[in-house]
């Protein structure tokens, strides 16, 4: 018994030194057209339906959700506005909220939307991200079927 107990108590302390260690800060991909346009694409796919095309909070799906999609540009980020932070969000979600994680996303895809969905702050990062937003091409509307023959 009296050897156990320090045993025991050399576990716990290095449990607790594992679990308190601070999770490696994710490595930040460089700012490319090329990523952007993805994000865009990822955005349009897996975002726009609840924070609208604009980032605006008004896609067709955030009626129906409460609270309310976040307006990117107008209201503060609850984990945070850096490119770091938004990836953070999009692999975990956020609690309480109907921001559910996208972690089953590939990690180039969230770091592009992150990228992208930075753009409509006015930070740092979204003012670099938004001179390379505008030079991509219009988005298409989705083409519209041809009626059936009658």
């Amino acid at each position: 018994m009296r050897l156990l107990m320090p045993l025991l108590a050399g576990l716990a302390l290095a449990t607790t030194a594992i679990a308190t260690d601070p999770a490696p800060k994710p490595k930040v991909p460089k700012l490319t057209e090329e990523l952007v346009a993805k994000g865009r694409a990822a955005y349009e796919v897996a975002c726009a339906s609840c924070h609208g095309t604009l980032g605006d909070g008004n896609g067709p799906a955030g009626q129906y959700l409460n609270p309310k999609p976040r307006q990117f540009g107008k209201e503060p980020f609850k984990q945070g506005d850096s490119v770091e932070a938004i990836f953070l969000t999009l692999q975990t979600g956020v609690p309480m909220t109907p921001m559910v994680s996208f972690a089953h996303l590939p990690e180039e895809d969230r770091w592009a939307m992150a990228w992208y969905v930075s753009h409509f702050l006015g930070t740092k990062d979204g003012k670099k991200t938004k001179k390379l937003v505008d030079k991509l091409p219009p988005l298409q509307p989705p083409a519209t079927p041809a009626p059936a023959a009658p």
